[in-house]
This record gives C-alpha cells, sequence and structure tokens, in this order.
C-alpha cells in the first residue's frame, strides 16, 4: 500500500505534496522489515500510522495561502513520541513505570490544554476545532485503557481477555494520538492567526436588583 501511494505521488504534478511523506512512509516502513528488534518495531508501528495521516492531509489543497508559522508547534508531537519511547521501554521491561507515566503525563497535559486554548482561540475554524476535538477524544481513550491495564496488572488481577484488550486499545491509542498530535500542527500551521483586536470579549449579563 505504501509503495502505490509512493507511486501514486509521482503520477501526477497535482500530487507534490504527497510525495514527501510517501517517500518517509516508505523510508519508515523499511525499518519494520528488519529482523529480531521487537523495541523498534513497537516504536516504529505508531510512526507509520502518523506518517499515513500526514500523507492523508497532503491528499487535499490548502484553504488559502497563509502566512509562515513557527515550526514549534511540532513540539508536541515530539512529546508524544517520547512518551511512546518510554512506554516501550515499559512494555519490554528497559525503563520504568515513572518515566512512562511522567512523559505521558508531560504530553496528554499540554495536549489537552493547547486543544481548549485553540477551540477558544479559533471558535469558527471547524477544521481545527474538528481535529482538536479529535485530539482530546484520543488522549481520553489512551489514558482511560492504559490506566485500566496498570490497575489490573498493579492489583495481580487474572484479568485474562480484559487486560489483554486494555494493553491492545492503550497501545493503539498511542498511534492515534500521536497521528491526532500531527493533524493538529499541520491544521494550526494553515490557519490564519485572528488579530488580538478581533478576539470577542466577555459579555457582561446583567443582574437584575433584588
Amino acid at each position: 500500500m505504501i509503495l502505490s501511494l509512493l507511486l501514486f505521488s509521482f503520477s501526477s504534478p497535482q500530487h507534490v505534496k504527497l510525495r514527501l511523506p510517501a517517500a518517509v512512509a516508505f523510508a519508515v516502513a523499511l525499518l519494520e522489515a528488519i529482523p529480531g528488534v521487537p523495541r523498534l518495531h513497537a516504536l516504529v508501528s505508531p510512526v507509520l500510522f502518523a506518517i499515513l495521516a500526514w500523507a492523508a492531509t497532503a491528499l487535499f489543497p490548502e484553504p488559502q495561502p497563509t502566512p509562515a508559522r513557527s515550526l514549534w508547534i511540532f513540539a508536541l508531537p515530539v512529546l508524544v513520541l517520547l512518551a511512546i519511547f518510554y512506554g516501550v521501554g515499559y512494555r519490554h521491561q528497559t525503563s520504568g513505570v515513572l518515566s512512562h507515566l511522567g512523559a505521558s503525563l508531560s504530553a496528554a497535559g499540554l495536549l489537552l490544554g493547547y486543544c481548549v486554548y485553540l477551540n477558544d482561540r479559533h471558535a469558527s475554524n471547524r477544521n481545527l476545532r474538528t481535529v482538536c476535538n479529535l485530539t482530546i477524544a484520543a488522549i481520553i481513550f489512551q489514558v482511560v485503557f492504559g490506566i485500566v491495564a496498570y490497575i489490573i496488572s498493579l492489583l495481580e488481577i487474572n484479568g485474562g481477555l480484559i487486560l489483554s484488550l486494555a494493553r491492545a486499545a492503550h497501545i493503539t491509542g498511542a498511534g492515534l494520538v500521536l497521528a491526532a498530535s500531527v493533524e493538529l500542527a499541520i491544521q494550526y500551521r494553515q490557519t490564519v492567526d485572528i488579530p488580538a483586536s478581533q478576539v470577542p470579549d466577555a459579555v457582561e449579563i446583567p443582574i437584575a436588583a433584588a
């Protein structure tokens, strides 16, 4: 599929923006072909999913030309990737749970806070608000199942199928959060900033005297 995507990106000059994510996806997919490195495979899978989400975004043209924005917003996906790195280390018993919790809570807190800020700042931008809400939903999904899996394993409950499903949902959710954070960064860079003078002030509600 990735090879077909790469060939499709070179089939027409209209898909120039698709070439870079398709080439990166193809290069990352080659890493999964390396045998005997399960930690690398576990780390590459959510990265590959996020790159495919980036490629899907590149299929659609920008609605309007926007001024260049700073790349600092891509620090959010980097923080998510750091949390995934420590999560992979925790599953393979090469790092402790505190490292994973610290990185995960930091990334989740920053993402949630910034999504709430963008929802309030760009209330009329449907695309950006949709990505923000999807990011919030992905974070909640991933964190909830992570807590469930940790509690079951901590209490040494014979969870069986429940524990397996919780762990699978938590691991899958990491890819969703990473992809959502990448989409959030892309949408943010395509959004025209709102001048401070155009931000509506809070509406004062008069209170009738008793």
